[in-house]
């Protein structure tokens, strides 16, 4: 299978935008950030040697950035004029590569593995040696990385930092390997160049002064598990969102407990949440707009406010409107609360110093949902010292009292205020309802808010009180979850040199949720995750082996005695488990598979059941046998049926290969989704 061209696309692009100073010719190199020629070419030549880089390429360019903790980083690529091939390598001036990347425009002869996973766990560990061989000296296998992370007929592998048999929290590296070609498709090294790891003083001069029980107490003293309430959403269900409530670490999770002071701390980083409600109140992406005799229907319909209400509205948080021009104006609907949505985008000011605005509002009441200003040409927050955390909420909550005046105050829950932006969460009778959050920016130069952007479901909430305790909650902790003693480096901003080492102690379970009605612990979103039904399939063993592969059912369930879907074989084929969102995951799926030549666009009815016909055609696509539909060599697989030459020749060619059995095929039969396993493991792997 292919590798993602629009995840590889815009991992380039994010280094290109990253990087100043762009070149086009070796040549032009020796200013990038003053690196003398002889420098540049050892980068150069250390990059090709490490991943075999050949000289096929029409482009060259060299682009540099800055990083407080890895210093100059120099961001080399090699691309073709036609696109369909493209390297990308990040490298330090003292040759510690931290990024590499490549995409090419092919379609391999099989999904079938040429290369195991213990001998490219062996190669992994190799390659790692040959990327960087001082790095890799304190750099241990994470055994538990057995599956397709990265997709795409592809293993990823992941190394953690270890000093004294202990692990460096943040510290280590990546590396994802084609198991058709053994070729290097992503790697990625996390390290901090502060530290020589073959010189572990300062870490040998930390002694633990604590039990794992005392951790858990200190833990517990500090709130690290919350009571929650969790938007759960089932597409195949009515209602689709639901609400149960948990004991979670989410809010918590970049926080320990310092092993020798006893402390309660937090890294220096601001919280992060992986929810189910990215797409909710228009805070990312949405549905394509609708057409205009779609907004007339829908506006007869819900009572939406006219799109020119909104465009005016939208104008009055632009300073000088009159001057202003729309480039965007379009209704969405909310994936997860189906509300209707206005994206407006305005711009204003004229050549290289333009202000650009996206706003959205509620389509009904047009209550804003999302604010951002930016420009292309104002720095002069560079030189400012961050707004303290006072400031921030008082500019954040004035703000919040004139454009979210339907929330209530009382449950607003500040989470952080750090680096000129602030962070709040909903709290309901005391639950917290980490999908529901606001988020605002502030201008260190105007204190003017500059983003604005709250996802708070408007609807009733309707949730079953936790039956557990919170005492009980962290009793199931002290059971079942793993604790450690780790390494943490701890940067201080102000003053790097004060930056030191920490000794903690902390679950090396990232994620914790626990059923508060049940008292169940969820599985660990860290590792591999089976089929919650996977005892009922008569193919356990290889429905465990392909979802390792990255081969799956976009649900939890395989659903045995379920009959198979057209986008059932599409996303278990093309599928992605790195994408959240189902319906994302299915049109990423179909795009592929026509792209492949698996179907065609005319064919396309995502919720048709497969019949062994449909089986038989893509099947017979996938092996590359399409050339031999339609010859006149095929004896007739059902003498009885009225079958086209095409369709006896599908079958035909489907029943040689083992894929379709009987005397008498029912090109119109159904094909189960446990059958539908089976199959698939013999296209594989035979």
């Amino acid at each position: 299978m292919l590798k993602k061209m629009n995840v590889i696309a815009a991992m380039l692009a994010i280094v290109m935008v990253l990087c100043a100073l762009p070149v086009n010719s070796f040549a032009e190199t020796k200013n990038v950030n003053k690196v003398d020629d002889k420098t540049m070419e050892k980068l150069v030549l250390k990059a090709k040697d490490v991943f075999n880089i050949k000289d096929v390429y029409d482009n060259f360019e060299v682009n540099s950035s800055s990083d407080d903790q890895y210093g100059t980083i120099y961001n080399l690529s090699w691309s073709k004029k036609d696109n369909s091939s493209q390297v990308s390598v990040s490298i330090s001036k003292d040759m510690h590569i931290t990024n590499y990347n490549k995409y090419e425009n092919k379609k391999y002869e099989t999904l079938k593995p040429k290369y195991s996973y213990d001998a490219l766990k062996k190669y992994a560990s190799d390659m790692i040696k040959k990327i960087d061989p001082i790095n890799s000296k304190s750099l241990k296998l994470n055994e538990k990385t057995y599956q397709n992370f990265g997709g795409d007929n592809a293993y990823t592998f992941i190394f953690d930092r270890y000093v004294n048999d202990r692990r460096v929290i943040g510290d280590g590296a990546s590396i994802t390997i084609n198991y058709v070609d053994k070729s290097v498709q992503m790697y990625s090294l996390n390290y901090n160049k502060s530290f020589d790891f073959s010189k572990t003083a300062e870490f040998d001069a930390l002694k633990s002064n604590l039990t794992m029980d005392e951790a858990i107490n200190i833990y517990k003293d500090n709130e690290y598990l919350k009571p929650m309430i969790k938007f759960v959403i089932n597409d195949k269900k009515e209602p689709r969102l639901t609400f149960k409530t948990i004991y979670s670490n989410e809010l918590n999770a970049n926080y320990f407990v310092n092993s020798t002071s006893k402390k309660y701390e937090r890294y220096d980083y601001p919280v992060f949440l992986n929810n189910y409600m990215t797409k909710d109140a228009a805070t990312e992406e949405a549905m394509d707009g609708l057409s205009e005799y779609e907004v007339k229907g829908i506006d007869k319909i819900n009572g939406i406010k006219a799109k020119d209400e909104a465009v005016k509205k939208a104008k009055t948080y632009v300073k000088d409107a009159s001057k202003t021009k729309v480039t965007l104006s379009s209704l969405n609907q909310d994936y997860i609360s189906k509300d209707y949505i206005y994206h407006i985008n305005l711009e204003s000011g004229k050549d290289d110093k333009k202000t650009y605005y996206n706003i959205s509002f509620d389509a009904k009441d047009l209550t804003l949902l999302r604010y951002s200003k930016y420009n292309n040409y104002d720095n002069s927050d560079t030189d400012k010292k961050d707004l303290s955390s006072e400031e921030l909420k008082k500019i954040a909550m004035d703000y919040i009292k004139k454009n979210a005046s339907d929330i209530d105050e009382k449950e607003v829950k500040l989470i952080s205020a750090e680096n000129n932006s602030i962070y709040f969460v909903r709290v309901m009778d005391g639950y917290y309802v980490p999908e529901n959050s606001i988020s605002i920016g502030v201008s260190m130069d105007t204190k003017e808010v500059n983003d604005f952007s709250r996802a708070w479901y408007r609807k009733p909430i309707s949730y079953e009180k936790a039956k557990i305790s919170a005492d009980e909650a962290y009793n199931i902790v002290k059971k079942e979850i793993q604790y450690e003693e780790a390494y943490k480096y701890i940067r201080d901003k102000s003053d790097p040199a004060k930056s030191k080492v920490v000794l903690t102690c902390m679950p090396k379970t990232t994620r914790i949720e626990i059923d508060a009605i049940t008292g169940k612990l969820t599985n660990n979103t860290d590792e591999f995750r089976n089929y919650s039904d996977i005892d009922k399939s008569k193919y356990k063993d290889k429905a465990t082996l392909l979802k390792q592969m990255g081969y799956a059912y976009l649900e939890d369930e395989i659903m045995p005695d379920k009959n198979l879907k057209q986008k059932d074989f599409m996303t278990f084929v093309y599928g992605s488990s790195s994408r959240n969102d189902i319906g994302e995951a299915i049109d990423y799926a179909y795009q592929r598979a026509i792209r492949n030549g698996i179907i065609k666009e005319n064919e396309v009815n995502k919720e048709k059941e497969v019949t062994t016909i449909d089986l038989a055609k893509f099947i017979v696509r996938l092996k590359g046998m399409e050339e031999l539909v339609g010859k006149d060599i095929f004896k007739p697989v059902n003498a009885k049926a009225k079958l086209t030459s095409e369709e006896n020749s599908y079958l035909a060619i489907a029943k040689a290969l083992g894929y379709v059995n009987g005397k008498a095929i029912d090109k119109n039969a159904k094909i189960n989704r446990d059958e539908f396993i089976n199959i698939i493991y013999n296209y594989i792997f035979k």
